[in-house]
């Protein structure tokens, strides 16, 4: 028997995050997040499916996606990142669920997260496993790669959590200078080209991949995507670099001292 549920437009107002508070990539923030997860949410809520099922489903499709990738098929392997996009797609919709119920844990947000930290490297390295049938190199690079993803996802929670106990502040973002074109260009282009493949296997990346395997450049875009983990890699060592200097600044422990969650007695 179907539930009773509020029509897409309520649903958008009672649903939605702000997505000023957390990054969303471009295919996301256009497509996946106004236009295509609400009305999913929708037919789950209708059927009466809760937030925790969803999570599950997402868990389910983000493995399977990957494990898919391992396949020689052209038509497998496409059929893997649509299982991923739709993945990406529950990624949306159980957090929308979750608001419309008003329920929240603990255990819900590990294991959103643990389904990113898991399925991120699983999908490059079983696409690096595939490819390496023929050449060995892409069995390397994924292995490499895999790994560097798992470092940048953890040096990222690290600094989350110092941020969370006090111990480190963002670095404050430097004032706008005016630059000629000739140094504007490449900053945007920059800013672009990390947008689009530098933050981890989001729907970009996906789609990105699926029309690589769908047009036959598979190999290429997979060699550039592990570029830009590297480069991600070296980016985020720098960050804690600097969230380590601005901890130091403001005169925070950092070592032998108390911590601040610890009880004084």
């Amino acid at each position: 028997m179907l539930r009773t549920v509020p029509n897409v437009s309520e649903l958008r107002r009672i649903c939605y995050k702000d997505p000023s508070v957390y990054y969303i990539p471009f295919i996301s923030a256009r497509l996946i997040h106004p236009h295509v997860s609400i009305y999913v949410t929708r037919v789950f809520l209708l059927l009466g499916v809760g937030a925790y099922s969803v999570t599950y489903l997402m868990v389910l499709f983000d493995i399977t996606g990957a494990l898919m990738l391992l396949g020689q098929s052209k038509l497998l392997r496409a059929s893997g990142i649509l299982l991923l996009l739709f993945s990406w797609i529950l990624d949306h919709v159980d957090g929308e669920v979750r608001r419309y119920q008003k329920k929240s844990s603990t255990y819900g947000i590990l294991l959103d997260r643990f389904t990113h930290y898991v399925g991120h490297p699983l999908v490059h390295f079983c696409l690096g496993w595939s490819l390496g049938i023929t050449d060995s190199f892409y069995r390397l690079l994924g292995a490499l790669s895999a790994m560097a993803i798992l470092i940048i996802f953890t040096a990222d929670l690290q600094c989350q959590l110092l941020r969370a106990d006090g111990q480190a502040i963002r670095p404050p973002t430097p004032a706008r200078k005016d630059r000629s074109w000739l140094v504007r260009l490449p900053v945007k282009l920059f800013g672009a080209y990390r947008g689009i493949v530098m933050i981890g296997y989001g729907s970009n990346v996906l789609t990105l991949l699926l029309i690589s395997i769908v047009f036959g450049f598979v190999r290429e875009f997979y060699v550039f995507l592990s570029f830009s983990i590297y480069l991600n890699l070296l980016l985020t060592l720098g960050s804690m670099l600097r969230y380590t200097y601005r901890t130091r600044e403001n005169g925070t422990p950092d070592g032998g001292g108390q911590h601040p969650t610890e009880d004084a007695g």
